[in-house]
């Protein structure tokens, strides 16, 4: 069963935000303000907010562990992205838009995208009205604050539909792109207690989203499928042929911490892009808590810069690290690419000895090989910033310079199934 947690009182914070949001729907005009009221402050009473209000910038990212800054990378930022996530417009969903994307700031993400479902499992209870002011304010924090949010949707065949397929839409412009799609399921109800009916529904939502200009992601899909096992279903194939599907999400923290290796392989073999989310429904730090770690899952995206248009030409080219829980998952040349960014290693001949420098905020545990002869050292714990010396020792403990060159193995960083990388230092 999927693992999520659901906080006490949601129903409590649910019934608030609701109530909140049927306030802004509603327009209502507010009271005039009194003469010794300062300008830019509301009347008392006043339930709007002053003509010249903004949206503060947010200043205390992370409130959960240590940034991970990462430094500029041959030629390329490296941004902290998180494109699987719901609010309580999904009906499975506990909190707002703004309280997502103020999350997405103190986890110190730079960008994240929220994919309500928008079908079977809408919430029905929260006027479009409140909707479009509950986004607008999204995406002014966003603003305010140099974050980029991502407009998406969570696509899904209909509940009868088994093995269940769900798959992300991303970029999309606005909202009317996602009510086309679900308009697919609208015009034909029978499709409810017809599974294929619901399959070929689903990929007519694709084929329509991918018509729209949308970056389509399969999610998770291990999940609820026979023996919780990755395969290859009819539906998926006519996907896979037609080329549908532009990338994977091999990582779903909030489903297990692993990453899928049957889905990391497929990314691998067809060339399309890895990603890892977290698909967080609920608070992100009651996930945190419940999972015990520090940050939450993401995917590291070599970009230009920090825009939409930028992190989209990035997932367009593959350029991304799938992370969970400090494992970095991705395509040989991706992962060189940050390690050897974020590595300095220095092998000092003379003093026999190894220096590692960590140039960024995130930690790496390693393996140092070294020639025969000499003494094999213990596995190497470089923290966020950390230096680390090893001394190479000859086994017969002769004087003389180091010779030969140093493997790092990096066991944390995995460029294949189980395949560890390593680069040699000379």
């Amino acid at each position: 069963m999927k693992k999520r947690s659901f906080i006490s009182g949601a129903a409590a914070i649910f019934a608030a935000l609701l109530f909140a949001g049927a306030a802004l729907a509603a327009g209502k005009q507010p009271a005039a303000a009194s003469a010794t009221q300062q300008k830019g402050q509301p009347a008392a009473g006043q339930q709007g907010r002053p003509a010249d209000f903004s949206y503060p910038r947010i200043v205390h990212p992370t409130r959960v562990g240590k940034p991970l800054d990462i430094p500029d990378i041959g030629g390329y930022r490296v941004l902290k992205c998180d494109f699987h996530n719901h609010t309580l417009l999904s009906a499975d969903g506990l909190v707002s838009p703004m309280n997502r994307i103020t999350e997405g700031i103190e986890t110190g993400l730079d960008a994240l995208a929220i994919t309500d479902h928008f079908g079977y499992v809408r919430s029905a209870a929260i006027p479009e009205a409140t909707e479009a002011k509950f986004f607008e304010r999204a995406r002014a924090i966003a603003a305010a604050n140099h974050f980029t949010f991502i407009m998406g949707s969570e696509l899904n065949a209909t509940t009868k539909a088994w093995p269940i397929i769900h798959a992300n839409a991303l970029f999309l412009k606005d909202k009317n792109d996602i009510r086309d799609m679900y308009d697919l399921i609208a015009k034909d109800q029978s499709n409810v207690d017809t599974p294929q009916k619901a399959y070929d529904v689903f990929v007519e939502q694709i084929r329509m989203a991918k018509a729209k200009g949308a970056f389509t992601e399969l999610n998770h899909p291990w999940f609820m499928q026979p023996g919780d096992k990755f395969a290859i279903t009819p539906t998926l194939k006519r996907l896979f042929d037609e080329k549908l599907f532009d990338g994977i999400e091999i990582v779903n923290a909030s489903i297990r911490e692993q990453v899928d290796n049957d889905a990391f392989a497929l990314c691998l073999e067809k060339g399309l892009t890895i990603i890892g989310n977290t698909d967080c429904h609920d608070l992100i730090f009651t996930y945190l808590n419940n999972f015990h770690i520090a940050h939450r899952g993401m995917t590291l995206v070599f970009a230009r810069e920090n825009s939409a248009a930028a992190i989209r030409e990035a997932l367009d080219a593959g350029r991304t690290i799938a992370v969970s829980n400090f494992k970095f998952y991705g395509r040989p040349d991706n992962i060189e690419m940050l390690v050897r960014g974020t590595i300095v290693a220095q092998v000092d001949p003379a003093a026999n000895l190894l220096s590692l420098r960590n140039l960024s905020g995130l930690p790496y545990r390693l393996d140092v090989v070294l020639p025969d002869g000499y003494v094999k050292p213990e596995w190497v714990q470089l923290d966020a910033h950390g230096v680390v010396s090893v001394r190479l020792e000859r086994l017969d403990n002769a004087a003389g310079a180091f010779a030969g060159s140093v493997t790092l193995v990096v066991r944390n960083a995995f460029v294949a199934p189980d395949k560890n990388f390593s680069m040699t230092v000379n």
